[in-house]
């Protein structure tokens, strides 16, 4: 590999701790009236790109209520396979409305605040963001997770900020509720021991780390 685009994780993570710590304090000054429930880092780990994402019990209450724009979809799709409810029955989870409910607490594209990242923090991450990019794009994909190496450390790095972001406070910026919860996504589902530490990992959507609160 090119020492002319290896990654420094080190200086990346000390980097993406200070820039989103200024971040979430500079978002929170603007919106003291809100009590956000969950913070993301919205990542796409094989170009090294990541988006700063909050969302509230308000704005959630919201999109619950609202049309599913997949509606007509997942109808045709429920008819075709033979999925829609029987007369006289209750409503069966598979149909529409009740599919797109569960997992939308954490369904990053629905929520209310996404990327909101300083043009600073565009500024300064433009580094990382080329030398990851171009780090996998020499790579090949492994075939059990597929990812790269590359894209595996990066996600690591990323849980292990998550963690420290927890501990040193920063999240105490804004009004939270009890159970706030920060996670990390880039369409893998991993988890973290108390070290930020991925302890497991597989392929399904939706979330890569999840950063458990302290009791």
């Amino acid at each position: 590999m090119s020492r002319a685009i290896a990654v420094d994780w080190t200086s990346l993570e000390r980097v993406l701790l200070r820039l989103t710590d200024a971040d979430i304090r500079r978002f929170a000054s603007r919106h003291s009236d809100e009590t956000f429930y969950g913070f993301a880092f919205d990542c796409n780990s094989k170009y090294g790109e990541i988006g700063l994402c909050l969302n509230t019990n308000r704005a959630l209450r919201a999109q619950r209520k609202a049309p599913d724009p997949n509606a007509a979809f997942w109808a045709a799709l429920d008819k075709k396979l033979n999925l829609g409810e029987k007369p006289n029955s209750p409503r069966d989870a598979s149909t529409p409305q009740r599919r797109r409910s569960p997992n939308l607490r954490w369904s990053i594209g629905d929520w209310q605040y996404q990327g909101f990242n300083s043009k600073e923090f565009g500024q300064e991450w433009r580094r990382f963001h080329s030398r990851v990019l171009k780090r996998c794009m020499m790579e090949e994909e492994d075939e059990d997770t597929f990812m790269t190496s590359t894209q595996a450390r990066f996600m690591e790095a990323v849980c292990r900020v998550l963690v420290r972001l927890e501990r040193k406070g920063a999240f105490e910026a804004f009004n939270q509720t009890r159970d706030l919860n920060p996670r990390p996504t880039d369409g893998h589902v991993s988890e973290l021991n108390g070290d930020g530490k991925i302890v497991h990992s597989g392929t399904v959507p939706l979330c890569s780390c999840e950063a458990r609160p302290r009791r």
